[in-house]
């Protein structure tokens, strides 16, 4: 039955090639049409199983809550200097509005304001008109998108100086109230003292969890910072009123700024009015903060600054790995073209090759368009590993057409040969090797389900391809070749080049001849081999396979050195706010949470 179908397939595209290329061009049009469709996703979340109870409520947050993902601008310099910084552009980022979109819905809009002005001199025309200036509504909604809700970088030192009291606890008030209770200077720094020891030295519990500890280093700078201003007063220094209020106020509420230990380096965090789930956003709006980033540091030399957080990586995660994939492919394709010229020492067959696989690529992102819907981290790189795949097929018809082709048999027969010696075992290893992929259908991961399902499928098409397309190709090929030939010599065949590599039938016979040495060399590879395997390890950082030198990825090393915190955090997604509390209350006392926010 096989035998017979793939010699039905010889005849066909020796006796009807143009109708077999018709069929492949309708083909390629089809499912590249279907490719446009393909979307590319940069979320980690994509790649977790699907109905596991996290991945659920993750999403859920990233969804609902905007603010769960920020643009954080790191900033570094000398600290008059990043705080000047900061000042200057945090109103510019508030400001930040999505224009990208402003050319284009002023044509629609007029476009439907003359469809509304026409429906207007007509009868029952209403709900139309209303439908219309519906639309008109949603196009002007997306013109100067204001991009971000608000931006975190300093305290709010007007609203604590009116209500601090009113959040602190009672027993702290009282603690407080005794501090202020000489006016005189003397007097504060001795009550101060007390209460500190009160505090810091009476009380096991002040310090025992890591924001504690951070509140009380803020304490002590605000008292240090305090006393260098007393210092330089009593120095006879002139002394201008709002470093005194400045003074006085990290004195009493700490400092406003978001500042690291060494205070070389801000932070501020720019959360948005999109989600990650917005890709065209998350791409503009960490374009456009960091194109107010830039024009801002041109106004302070020897401050530097850079976006991290997970928006400005999700950014980077897109733009970089598209544009590595595709040099990536291109190098592929080359050195794919080289070997296969260097191998078949021509350079029509290779290039026919070529062509085919990048047909059934394209039937493979058209297929996967439908299957799938979009490409992950792990599903992007498809087109590298059916490249690799794929070309085997194409280099068994080709090296066994030319070998019949050689051998003086015609078209038709070469073909026929072709398929039936090397034509099963393409076919078979083929869909052994997609099966194999396809497996992973299996897999809890969402990620791994969807690389089995790519690959697998793309594998399918570019056998596809290589079935219906190559053959059309070499027949074509031939048949010029026969006519070239015809008309210089009279020859109806083509004798080939010989393309066998001899030197390999001359290595497996010295190998066959010293058996007994190639066995002793095999174990002895095989033990060392062993041996290093056994002392592989595994690196835990999934950071480590960001493409190298992406600053959103190197500032979340400097927060982490600067600020001792790490930029990956829990989201917890309760049923109400006492829950929420008692969650933050807990979550405290880890040794391996350095902040909670809560309701």
């Amino acid at each position: 039955m096989r035998d017979k179908f793939l010699r039905k397939l010889a005849d066909w595209h020796s006796d009807y090639p143009w109708r077999m290329l018709t069929i492949v061009i309708v083909l390629t049009l089809i499912f590249g049409a279907l490719s446009s469709q393909l979307s590319v996703t940069m979320r980690w979340s994509d790649l977790l199983p699907s109905g596991d109870p996290r991945t659920v409520q993750f999403n859920k947050i990233i969804d609902e809550f905007a603010s769960s993902t920020s643009i954080t601008v790191v900033v570094q310099g000398e600290e008059s200097r990043i705080k000047e910084f900061a000042d200057a552009v945090a109103p510019r980022i508030l400001a930040a509005t999505d224009t990208s979109k402003n050319e284009r819905s002023r044509i629609e809009i007029n476009k439907l304001q003359e469809k509304i002005l026409a429906l207007r001199d007509e009868q029952d025309k209403e709900a139309e008109i209303s439908n219309l200036e519906s639309e008109i509504d949603v196009l002007r909604s997306q013109m100067n998108r204001k991009l971000i809700n608000r931006v975190d970088y300093k305290t709010e030192v007007d609203f604590l100086r009116n209500h601090g009291l009113m959040l602190i606890k009672e027993k702290d008030l009282k603690n407080t109230k005794d501090v202020f209770l000489d006016p005189n200077l003397t007097g504060l720094l001795f009550n101060l003292n007390n209460s500190m020891e009160k505090e810091y030295i009476g009380d096991s519990e002040s310090m025992s969890t890591r924001e504690k500890e951070d509140q009380a280093y803020v304490f002590l700078d605000g008292i240090q910072n305090f006393i260098g201003v007393l210092q330089k007063s009593v120095r006879g220094k002139n002394m201008p009123r709002e470093e005194v209020h400045a003074a006085v106020d990290k004195f009493l509420i700490g400092e406003p700024y978001l500042l690291s230990y060494d205070k070389k380096a801000l932070i501020l965090n720019a959360i948005p009015n999109f989600t990650m789930m917005d890709t065209e956003l998350m791409v503009t709006g960490t374009d456009v903060v960091q194109s107010i980033v830039d024009d801002e540091l041109q106004n302070f030399p020897g401050v530097t600054a850079g976006l991290t957080g997970m928006i400005p990586i999700g950014h980077d995660e897109m733009i970089y790995s598209q544009q590595s994939l595709g040099e990536t492919t291109l190098i592929a394709l080359v050195a794919i073209l080289i070997l296969l010229i260097i191998s078949f020492r021509m350079w029509v067959a290779p290039i026919l090759a070529l062509a085919n696989l990048i047909v059934g690529i394209v039937w493979a992102i058209g297929a996967t368009a439908v299957l799938v819907g979009q490409l992950n981290i792990m599903t992007q790189m498809m087109s590298v590993i059916l490249l690799g795949l794929g070309i085997d097929f194409s280099i068994h018809l080709i090296s066994n057409f030319t070998e019949w082709r050689a051998a003086g048999n015609s078209i038709r027969t070469a073909l026929e040969k072709t398929f039936l010696k090397s034509g099963k075992g393409v076919i078979t290893g083929g869909l052994t090797t997609a099966c194999a992929f396809l497996t992973m259908i299996i897999s809890s991961s969402r990620g791994m389900k969807e690389m089995g399902i790519v690959t697998g499928v793309g594998l399918i098409a570019i056998l596809l391809a290589t079935m219906l397309f190559l053959p059309v190709l070499l027949v074509f090929r031939e048949r010029r070749l026969d006519r070239k030939l015809a008309k210089k010599g009279g020859r109806e065949a083509h004798i080939q080049r010989d393309i066998s590599f001899r030197f390999l039938g001359r290595i497996g016979e010295f190998l066959g001849r010293h058996y007994g040495y190639t066995l002793i060399a095999a174990v002895i590879v095989t033990i060392m081999l062993t041996w290093a395997a056994t002392n592989i390890t595994f690196d835990q950082n999934y950071m480590n396979i960001e493409p190298e030198g992406l600053t959103s990825i190197t500032l979340q090393d400097t927060v982490l050195k600067k600020f001792d915190l790490s930029m990956d955090y829990a989201l917890i997604l309760t049923d109400n706010v006492d829950q929420s509390r008692n969650y933050a209350e807990e979550y405290r006392k880890m040794g391996s949470v350095a902040i909670t926010e809560d309701i």
